[in-house]
């Protein structure tokens, strides 16, 4: 699916990277994260990760992940959310790559 879902922003920052950094939009280093309430945030994140969104993606201005977004802002529900979702989809994977073929 690529970059799912892809803005059309200069930076080509992903919605993954809006939401970890808590709204912040690449350009402006120094901005403040407003992060929605850490229960919605989850679910996003949760939700774009299981439509195909891309956990690593960079965006084409720094090369920076939402993580590195979410790091960057000081946004620490984004921190959390995105360190979240990949554990729990690396242990989804293996969980299923182990059980492949058992039926």
């Amino acid at each position: 699916m690529g970059a799912l879902p892809e803005l059309t922003a200069a930076n080509q920052a992903t919605a993954l990277h809006l939401l970890a950094s808590g709204g912040c939009n690449g350009s402006d280093w120094n901005e403040d994260p407003q992060p929605l309430p850490y229960g919605y945030m989850r679910r996003l994140v949760h939700l774009l990760a299981s439509v195909g969104a891309d956990l690593e993606a960079k965006d084409r201005l720094h090369q920076a992940t939402p993580l590195s977004w979410a790091a960057w802002f000081g946004c620490f529900d984004g921190v959390r959310c995105m360190l979240e979702v990949r554990q729990t989809t690396t242990h989804r994977v293996r969980w299923e790559d182990a059980n492949a073929g058992r039926q």
